[in-house]
């Protein structure tokens, strides 16, 4: 390593720096150059006045083809005679006693010269000042056409300004641009007398009323202004004092850099001292400085509230009053370990399954990623505050089921990258250890059965974090074989819910697990339905293939063995109680019950339509040695035959489970929209499964817990999905900046994210993105090249961020040609190595079959250049959720996303390293109103980011939710809760005055009263309409009715209540999702030509 060696955050400001030059220019203030300046710079550019875009320009969109949901259509500025820029400018306000402004105007022309050699361009610098008076409207003449002119409009006590910098020159019609005429490389800078700060922050013109979020913003983020907006550039400012600023500039590429929030450390709060603490005391000791450090932060909150503007006096209150609500929980939680013997053990086995998951994890990834092995991992972990503090929060609420905690959705809110998942694996590791130990209750085992469900939202979420889930598992059952006295004779396992795109529905059959990896074992791909979910073992790394994989076929179920003798999961003869304890095949889960399952949210449209999902709320009655757990709806012989001369194998009756104990929801902000209104419906089900009796005959319902990084109005949400109240955590105090549990870093201690906003109108988005990738991907290889891959490497690899298929599918062509052709041009005029770059394999997308996405993540954990690694991946929103690379440092998002929370989530995709803050570039698209506002609005916008999330909608009981799947809501609870009502031909047996029929009724009642008390009226009548059609179907078809179609009948002549909405059927039945995705209704279009 040389002395002169940079730091990865210099290296990315190079390559910012490089960008601007590339881009706008110049490299130099006198440069000549050879190429025509409106070609070599791609914006900054102001042209002759009323000069057109060239068709070429105009009508070249990216993207062909393919179909997403972000794919709806957005409001564009119409194309024809659409003009290149010839003016900009900003807008501000000033207090009306200022008289005079102080305008520096800078920009650069460029005078074609030819000679022997050819023709070149030069540049020379222009820059001017002027005195404004503050009175009136005006303008002045500057040199080489260009003009400055200033609006001035008094309101009430303070002036509203806009000056523009303006191109006069005339181009001749119908030639082409002419350089000479144009303005390169313009800026706007406006100061006021020496000391003088007369810009005035820009105060929103008004709020939202009853928002709690917009009052509390008004606090967390009042030391965040706008004084400027720009016109067709960004504004930036300086000299902050209060509300007011003492210059303003124009800024043709902008860039901010993201403070850092990081949470913050304490001693004391190692794993294995928690874990090895032989007394509560011992813990007390350990956590209660944590919670002291609390109570004394928000005492010095509240004693702050004084300094602030009245105005601001109850929000802080309000604040304060959740801070110490949390405080409270928190000491209720440690109170529970000293009083209570079961859950103080509990806890110790919550911390020792986590050091050992954690130590695990860190020795497999290592492994993973250089191919070499220590002998053992190194046993180490500490909680960060915010995490063991979130498990104190939550213990009372999962120990004691009938305290008010138990109802509270606690919504863990941190940025991405944080550490959200250890903080709930933490806690799903005590609800297990804690069920375990209390065993039966009323009746109801606790030994085994699913205890906890985790759900999110997208496949390639839930695979990734399976790996680390599987992990803590395994540590579960590593501590259980050892002490099965103490955690049970039942496996503690892991359980993969999730579509027939990404793993098998059963193991027989032509589409089973079985023929699947006969397939694999032959050497065959397969895109979908694939059972080889693991790539490598999650207890030492080792890499698992299709022949890690098998069938018993005697148990009929699949067993993943480790390869590796020394692992703890290797089971060379296929034991179920040796091997990898995962559950990735639908059958197979509902037969085992697995100790943790994780799931998609949509793949719970499957209870109407498949009666075997009651197992996973405990709803088991007998117990095959064999084929594991069986329900009602289950036909199984009453036994086994054995061996000749040994008595068969029975069948036993066995009490049920426990339901889960606690409901895990990552990523809440993507359970919205269509997909949230009908997760809020099937939850209606989910919530009435999962009940069980507890003392005095009071109802006992799951523990909800829920994650995420960026949401709004998270009260209205939580409400009309889960119809229970919600408390954030950690809950804000007096600024955003600090929680107490997480503190925005300063920027010269710890560099953040930056980002960069690049906007080239008159320019096509092809013509953009090619110059933005060409020189991030050429510099990029050169830095690599010039100082390795410990600073360089975060920088190499370059994601691209797409909002649809459709945009996406263009650049990838862009990527195999017009951006390597740049790339050429480019190590020409640097006089540089070029940088070969290879687009295959380079898509994550939703269209990507399920068994390229671990291969697709494993190449990206690959160092740059290295066999294997990626040069460059597109992707859609399918990477904003879950994905954590921590090599990748370069992202370009091609258009402002709909969203913010979207925006948000992407772009923490990069960068997620302390040693190497990312970058991210968003090229806007100047047909987009909304994408020129954010572009015109960088500084401010990015300076409160999360300020900007919008709120989303989930509004299950709405007229269209309800027509869509309120029937199969119903029809899941009654197959579910009556067992004799579960098996596909006891549809006709259904009777309306059953109390399991009313209680349904009563269930839905009680949701609609809190989630949506004015629809009450109108689901009643729904309900009761429902309820008559299926007496009618009953009474018409008695016992010829069935609940659903066999699938291997293809007549369509039995009657059925539901089929799939996919298909036509008469006869009364009702279209019912078979994903909760399936939201639309398809439409057919027909064609006829005329003559």
């Amino acid at each position: 390593m040389t002395m002169n060696k940079p730091i990865a955050s210099e290296i990315r400001d190079r390559l910012i720096t490089e960008l601007r030059r590339d881009l706008v220019g110049p490299h130099t203030p006198n440069e000549e150059i050879s190429d025509r300046p409106s070609v070599q710079y791609l914006t900054g550019i102001l042209y002759p006045a009323g000069k057109e875009t060239e068709a070429s320009e105009e009508d070249e969109h990216l993207g062909v083809g393919g179909d997403d949901a972000g794919d709806e259509s957005e409001n564009q500025v119409i194309f024809s005679q659409t003009m290149y820029p010839s003016a900009i400018g900003l807008s501000f306000a000033v207090d009306q006693n200022v008289s005079k402004l102080y305008v520096q105007v800078d920009y650069g022309i460029y005078k074609r010269s030819e000679s022997s050699s050819g023709v070149t361009w030069k540049r020379q610098q222009i820059t001017e000042s002027i005195i404004i008076i503050v009175n009136k409207s005006s303008s002045v003449s500057l040199d080489h056409g260009a003009r400055l002119e200033w609006s001035v409009q008094p309101y009430l006590h303070i002036i509203t300004v806009t000056i523009s910098l303006v191109n006069r020159n005339i181009s001749p019609f119908g030639q082409q641009i002419d350089d000479d005429l144009c303005l390169f490389q313009p800026a706007i800078r406006v100061m006021a007398e020496s000391g003088e700060r007369p810009f005035s922050h820009r105060v929103p013109l008004g709020t939202i009323p009853d928002d709690p979020d917009l009052e509390s913003y008004r606090l967390l983020y009042r030391d965040s202004y706008e004084f400027a907006v720009g016109h067709n550039c960004a504004v930036s400012w300086g000299d902050v004092v209060n509300e007011n600023c003492g210059w303003l500039q124009t800024w043709i590429i902008p860039d901010y850099q993201l403070q850092m929030t990081t949470p913050n450390a304490m001693d004391g709060l190692e794993m294995s001292a928690l874990a090895d603490a032989p007394t509560p005391a011992d813990i007390t000791i350990r956590l209660q400085p944590l919670l002291d450090a609390y109570a004394l932060w928000i005492d010095q909150q509240h004693a702050q509230i004084s300094s602030l503007a009245p105005p601001l006096h109850p929000i802080a209150e309000r604040h304060i009053v959740r801070c110490r609500q949390t405080l409270d929980r928190m000491r209720s939680g440690l109170r529970l370990l000293q009083s209570d013997q079961q859950i103080f053990e509990a806890f110790r086995f919550a911390n020792r399954t986590m050091l050992l998951q954690r130590s695990y994890g860190t020795w497999a990834e290592e492994y993973r990623r250089i191919g070499s092995r220590r002998s053992s991992p190194t046993m180490a972990g500490t909680w960060r505050p915010f995490q063991i503090a979130f498990i104190l929060l939550n213990l009372e609420g999962i120990a004691q089921p009938e305290v008010t905690d138990r109802e509270i959705v606690d919504l863990l809110w941190f940025p991405t990258g944080g550490g959200k998942t250890e903080a709930y694996l933490g806690l799903t590791a005590f609800t297990i250890g804690l069920r375990r130990l209390r065993g039966e209750i009323n009746g109801h085992r606790g030994d085994g059965g699913v205890t906890v469900i985790m759900r999110y939202t997208l496949r390639l979420l839930t695979t990734q974090q399976f790996q680390r889930a599987a992990t803590l598992i395994c540590a579960c059952e590593y501590l259980r074989r050892r002490d099965t006295a103490t955690w049970g004779t039942e496996p503690i396992s892991i359980g993969l819910w999730v579509g027939a795109g990404a793993t098998p529905n059963s193991i027989k059959g032509d589409d089973g697990a079985e023929e699947a990896l006969k397939k694999l074992y032959s050497g065959k791909q397969l895109h979908e339905g694939n059972p080889v979910q693991m790539t490598s073992c999650p207890w030492c790394g080792e890499e698992l293939g299709p022949r890690s994989y098998s069938i018993d076929t005697e148990r009929e179920r699949m067993i993943i063995s480790c390869p590796r003798k020394e692992c703890e999961f290797h089971s060379p003869k296929g034991r179920p109680d040796r091997s990898i304890p995962t559950l990735l095949i639908d059958e197979d889960i509902y037969h085992f019950c697995p100790t943790l399952l994780l799931a998609t949210a949509d793949k719970f449209a499957r209870l109407p339509w498949k009666p075997q999902t009651m197992a996973l709320f405990g709803k088991v009655e007998r117990h095959c040695p064999k084929h594991g757990y069986l329900t009602s709806a289950d036909e199984h012989p009453a036994s086994h035959r054995t061996a000749k001369g040994e008595p068969p194998i029975p069948i036993r009756h066995c009490p049920p489970f426990l339901p889960p104990e606690l409901i895990i929801q990552d990523e809440l902000h993507l359970i919205s929209g269509p997909l949230g209104t009908l997760t809020g419906l099937y939850e209606t089900a989910i919530d009435v499964l999962c009940i069980r009796p507890g003392e005095r005959g009071k109802a006992i319902r799951p523990k909800v817990i829920a994650s995420t990084a960026t949401i709004r109005r998270a009260h209205d949400q939580v409400r009309g999905l889960f119809a229970r109240d919600v408390q954030l955590f950690p809950p804000s105090a007096l600024n955003a900046q600090d929680s107490f549990f997480a503190r925005s870093q300063p920027l010269d201690q710890q560099p953040g994210r930056s980002y960069v906003g690049v906007f080239a109108p008159g320019r096509s988005v092809k013509t953009a993105l090619v110059r933005v990738y060409a020189i991030l991907l050429q510099v990029g290889g050169e830095l690599m090249a010039d100082y390795g891959p410990d600073v360089a490497d975060a920088y190499f690899t370059l994601v691209g961020y797409f909002n649809s298929l459709r945009e996406l599918g263009g650049a990838l062509r862009l990527v195999e040609d017009d951006i390597v052709q740049r790339m050429k041009l480019l190590s020409i005029q640097r006089k540089k190595k070029l940088r070969e770059i290879s687009a295959e394999d380079c898509e994550l997308t939703s269209r990507i079959p399920s068994t390229r996405i671990p291969t697709i993540l494993k190449q990206l954990e690959l160092t740059g250049g290295t066999k294997g690694s990626l040069d460059v991946l597109l992707a859609t929103n399918m990477i904003s959720v879950g994905v954590d690379v921590p090599r990748l440092g370069l992202m370009v998002v091609n258009g402002q996303p709909k969203a913010s929370a979207e925006y948000i989530q992407a772009t923490s995709r990069v960068g997620r390293r302390l040693d190497a803050p990312g970058l991210v570039i968003t090229v806007y698209n100047w047909s987009r109103p909304r994408d020129i506002s954010h572009y015109e609005r960088f500084l401010p916008y990015h300076e409160a980011l999360y300020r900007h999330v919008e709120a989303t909608s989930v509004t299950p009981f709405a007229p269209r939710a309800r027509d869509r799947a309120l029937h199969a809501v119903v029809i899941a609870m009654a197959r579910l809760l009556k067992e004799n009502w579960a098996d596909n031909k006891s549809a006709s047996r259904f009777d309306p005055d059953h109390p399991v029929a009313q209680r349904i009724w009563q269930q839905i009642q009680q949701r609609v009263d809190v989630v949506d008390p004015n629809n009450r009226s109108e689901v009643d009548e729904q309900i009761k309409l429902l309820i008559d059609w299926w007496v009618k179907m009953s009474d018409y078809h008695k016992s010829d009715l069935r609940y659903q179609p066999n699938p291997y009948q293809k007549s369509a002549t039995t009657p059925v209540l539901i089929h799939p909405a996919e298909e036509e059927r008469p006869g009364g039945s009702r279209p019912t999702l078979n994903s909760l995705r399936e939201v639309e209704g398809q439409s057919q279009l027909f064609v006829r030509w005329e003559e």
